[in-house]
């Protein structure tokens, strides 16, 4: 059980501190995913699912030069089609899909 977000919050301030230890010493690509991804459906995405949304996440951060960290949080829609968030390179069609925090 979540209680008021924390984990949401303490994965983007942790994500915000080391992008700001880095800061322009080094280049340094973050993304996460939370697990379960879908709080309505638990076991829908499996470990595995989810850590290659988190490398997708990186390779989004890599190959764009406005954002320099990602995290996927949750579904934006239901019923939720991983797949089809795997399929995006557009940032605003990926935030449709999965509700994100970035900067």
């Amino acid at each position: 059980y979540e209680k008021d977000d924390n984990a949401r919050e303490l994965a983007s301030r942790l994500t915000e501190r080391f992008r700001n230890v880095f800061n322009d010493k080094a280049k340094a690509d973050i993304s996460y995913a939370l697990f379960p991804f879908n709080f309505e459906k638990p076991m829908a995405l499996s470990w595995d699912q989810v850590s290659v949304m988190t490398e997708f996440g990186l390779k989004l951060v890599a190959n764009n030069d406005e954002i320099k960290w990602i995290g996927f949080q949750n579904p934006e829609l239901q019923p939720f089609n991983y797949l089809e968030v795997l399929r995006q390179t557009e940032l605003a069609e990926i935030k449709k899909l999965v509700k994100t925090q970035h900067g």
